[in-house]
């Protein structure tokens, strides 16, 4: 033992990295499936607790994201319109420009709208933390081996970060899963003209998902990562086009989200607090505390805000993945996303911190929680262990080669260290989903008549308003929208003439963006309906007005049948703009697809488009 001790003391001080896709370094488990077969068990391990009752409704900001969900499929499913205005929130406020909203993202569709919001919000949950364990094996496999990357992506599919995304309800962050997905489509986007709409594609599709907190940052880690792998001025020239060329796909085609989100806090501006600070020590207690903890820890956010958990044995792994990535350049993004986001997560600690100056810039001056950038240094170091694990066990193995026994017994130790790494990272991301699916289910059974009501259990049954057709004026939302306090509550009707003499309500209907009413008018009057006024609320006649925060019309004497409808004025051209960013890209793909056939044409290779590299 004393010798096999020895060896690894002195494998740890190899100075030439092998190449982890030669025959003799690779490791055991080369198999695809059955890397896939571990990371399914580890997710399922994971997210148990939340399918063992799959009517059960989520914890915390889940109840949000259901409410939100059941917006999108009663707009559809009872009145058959797209779902752009939401009146069962906030007295009424817009669904299309609502920057957590997901109805746009194929993903919502292939999970709440086909499944319902509940079992739907679940698997869509276990999907991001699947393309988190299949990006990074993709991602990372070429550079760390089959077992180096297995154990990456246990570590951050499976690990407290994304854990807590799922369990607490952060459904617009769990986009932060498309990370590794992001890099290996970005580093091949400097030669490949397909990958960078393969790019422009994934950014789209995380704003399409609500994460507009999640994508600027994602975008740092991208460029971050081109940067460091620059060795000469062409390749400085190839990152720089095919990044302008990627988020500029990204800019049209995502149009359809990002401008109505724009305009809704451009008439709803939110104020930003960006004074939050942290420290290592609260950085490396994220890391490495299991659950259950304490939900306020006297920090400015409650405990799922830095929850990050890794834990000691895969910490102490990076940490020496640390000093083997110094030496490799193949491996340099990894120390230097490590260093990086681990000052950017220590937040306003002077006026030269990086999170200070990154407030500096546009966009990333709306940004608040920095301890949200852990998700980047729990990445970062999943590659780092697996780095660790790669070269522990090939220079092991190397140097008791002529001992076959012991080397034998390498490969088990290797596997053995791997599973109970996985033990570790799956029981605790296991008590965080534990008591957080207990919420009551959800249905689509309706009240006769829409009216607004107040309880104080709000929060618990939120997500149950559109499906019941109640609204209510408080307001549960990142937004800060602007609500009427006149509004009134109780199964009254909606709407009403002012003055009250100067006429009668014949009747009145309303679906999701639509509101119908017939009306008799003795004299010019005021109608006032019981939600918040919005400018894009168009009227068959007479004129828009707003009374104390509410919608209103006047009009003039005589009998009137009035026809609204909410229609945002840039919908249009805001599809057009996704249209033509889809049309471009597409030709792009196109033209790439050629000049890759050409390619290989001239080389005389078998034609074989999208091969993953090996």
């Amino acid at each position: 033992m004393a010798g096999v001790c020895a060896d690894m003391l002195e494998a740890c001080r190899m100075p030439t990295p092998p190449d982890p896709l030669s025959p003799s370094a690779r490791p055991i488990t080369s198999a695809w499936p059955l890397a896939l077969l571990v990371g399914a068990a580890c997710i399922a391990a994971v997210a148990w607790p939340a399918l063992r009752n799959l009517d059960a409704s989520g914890f915390g900001d889940w109840q949000q994201f259901h409410h939100w969900s059941e917006v999108a499929r009663v707009a559809w499913l009872r009145h058959r319109e797209a779902p752009l205005w939401n009146p069962y929130h906030c007295g009424g406020v817009p669904h299309y420009g609502n920057p957590q909203a997901q109805f746009l993202a194929a993903t919502f569709w292939l999970s709440e709208g086909l499944f319902g919001s509940v079992l739907g919000h679940k698997l869509f949950m276990l999907l991001h933390y699947a393309a988190a364990f299949f990006g990074t094996l993709l991602f990372l496999r070429p550079r760390l081996g089959q077992l180096g990357a297995l154990l990456a992506a246990i570590i951050w599919s499976c690990g407290g970060v994304l854990a807590w995304k799922g369990a607490g309800g952060h459904s617009a962050l769990l986009c932060y899963g498309y990370l590794p997905l992001l890099l290996r489509f970005g580093e091949r986007a400097r030669h490949d003209r397909r990958h960078r709409v393969a790019v422009a594609l994934l950014l789209t599709l995380v704003l399409l998902e609500g994460g507009f907190a999640a994508a600027p940052f994602m975008i740092l880690a991208w460029l971050l990562h081109l940067a460091s792998d620059i060795r000469q001025l062409r390749d400085l020239g190839d990152a720089l086009r095919s990044a302008l060329v990627a988020l500029g796909l990204a800019t049209l085609m995502s149009a359809v989200r990002w401008v109505p989100v724009l305009i809704v806090m451009l008439r709803h501006p939110r104020r930003v607090d960006a004074g939050a600070r942290g420290s290592l020590a609260d950085l490396l207690h994220a890391l490495s505390a299991r659950e259950p903890h304490a939900w306020d820890w006297g920090r400015p956010y409650v405990w799922a805000e830095y929850g990050a958990y890794v834990g000691w044995i895969a910490l102490s792994l990076a940490a020496l993945g640390l000093w083997y990535a110094a030496g490799d350049r193949r491996q340099r993004p990894a120390l230097i996303g490590t260093l990086f986001f681990s000052a950017l997560a220590l937040g306003n600690v002077g006026s030269l911190a990086p999170w200070t100056l990154l407030h500096r810039l546009p966009v990333f001056d709306h940004m608040q929680v920095p301890s949200r950038m852990h998700v980047f240094v729990a990445f970062y170091l999943a590659w780092l262990a697996g780095l660790a694990l790669f070269h522990l066990e090939h220079a092991l193995r190397a140097r008791l080669r002529a001992r076959p026994r012991l080397s034998k017994r390498t490969r088990a130790a290797a596997l053995t260290l791997l599973a109970t790494v996985a033990v570790d990272i799956c029981s605790n991301s296991q008590s965080i989903h534990a008591d957080r699916w207990k919420g009551p289910g959800l249905g689509l059974t309706s009240q006769a008549a829409f009216y607004l009501r107040d309880e104080p259990d709000y929060k618990r049954r939120m997500a149950s308003y559109p499906g019941l057709n109640l609204g209510t004026p408080r307001c549960y939302d990142p937004v800060p929208w602007s609500v009427s306090q006149d509004l009134w509550l109780g199964p009254l009707p909606q709407l009403r003439i002012e003055p009250k003499e100067a006429g009668q309500v014949l009747g009145e209907v309303r679906t999701a963006n639509t509101l119908r009413a017939q009306v008799r008018l003795l004299k010019p009057a005021r109608l006032v309906w019981n939600q918040n006024a919005d400018p894009d609320w168009r009227f068959s006649s007479g004129r828009a007005a707003v009374d104390r925060g509410r919608l209103a019309l006047d009009l003039p004497a005589g009998n009137h049948r009035i026809d609204a409808s909410y229609r945002p004025a840039d919908l249009p051209w805001s599809a057009l703009t996704s249209l033509l960013g889809l049309v471009l890209g597409y030709l792009l793909f196109r033209r790439g697809r050629r000049v890759a056939v050409a390619h290989s044409a001239r080389r005389g290779d078998a034609v074989q488009i999208w091969r993953p590299s090996q």
